[in-house]
């Protein structure tokens, strides 16, 4: 699960083409995305989940997640 919620981060990325937020993940946004607590459950906040991704820049290309 933890990957495919990095990919989703990374998909929000490239659509909005800036750092994905919490706000991208919430009520009023795509039903088909998770909550943003998904996040906070999986990796203890927001901001550790963008963590494996980088800086901006490297979430909106296509450069593989170590």
């Amino acid at each position: 699960m933890p990957k495919e919620l990095l990919d989703l981060l990374r998909m929000i990325a490239k659509k909005e083409n800036r750092r994905p937020k919490t706000n991208d993940f919430g009520r009023n946004r795509d039903p088909n995305l998770p909550h943003f607590m998904a996040y906070y459950n999986a990796f203890g906040s927001f901001e550790n989940a963008l963590a494996p991704l980088g800086s901006a820049r490297l979430m909106i290309t296509n450069e593989p997640i170590y």
